[in-house]
């Protein structure tokens, strides 16, 4: 050979490939669906009005919203991931499973506020181009439902599904809990005015130094 490249020292060469490797915190972060208020709010005031309703309760697995973190580990075991101290809202704890379904990679992730299930998410890492159809023929036919070309399901309890198709195929999980719903949202409510008041001391400044 008329060049010779030189060789990289294995421990540098290894070190090379772990920088444009994703880390796992930022793997999981990414994939968090209420990484900010505005994602939160989303979720709480979202309206389902014009969704199918049915008489069967709607539950993440076996996990109906109000379920507890120690009856998910019990049941699941020690997550793959977990946020428990950066949740948009205090005492919002988000945690991460891996799971294989009829060969279908998903990732879980099951959102808690002081202790409770209150939203779940479920993320289709692969599968076929039919997924999104079967899915629907899933809900339809577990939900009771006359139509398979649904991708919304409301209970008598307004706890909801949603099935979003695209790149990436999610399901989501929606509590109708009222009373969690509402103290969530006070929440959101003390977030947003101590941000408008901030932001008012702040332009008081601005006025005082013109």
């Amino acid at each position: 050979m008329l060049f010779n490249r030189p060789l990289l020292p294995k421990q540098l060469g290894f070190k090379k490939s772990r920088l444009y490797k994703q880390s796992r915190v930022d793997f999981y972060s990414g994939r968090n669906k209420i990484s900010t208020l505005s994602s939160l709010k989303n979720i709480i005031f979202r309206d389902s009005l014009n969704a199918p309703r049915t008489e069967s309760e709607i539950v993440l697995e076996q996990f109906p919203f109000g379920t507890n973190l120690k009856e998910l580990i019990r049941a699941k075991g020690k997550p793959k991931f977990s946020i428990t101290s950066d949740g948009v809202i205090p005492d919002h704890k988000i945690y991460f499973y891996r799971v294989v379904v009829n060969g279908v990679k998903c990732i879980q992730q099951f959102h808690f506020f002081q202790g409770q299930l209150f939203f779940g998410h479920v993320e289709f890492r692969n599968g076929n181009v039919k997924l999104t159809e079967q899915l629907q023929q899933m809900l339809a036919s577990k939900y009771q439902l006359d139509s398979n070309d649904i991708n919304e399901v409301v209970d008598s309890n307004n706890n909801s599904i949603l099935i979003s198709g695209g790149i990436t195929l999610t399901i989501s999980y929606f509590s109708g809990l009222s009373d969690m719903n509402l103290a969530i949202k006070k929440e959101i409510e003390k977030i947003e005015s101590k941000k408008s008041a901030l932001q008012h001391n702040n332009m008081e400044k601005l006025f005082d130094m013109i």
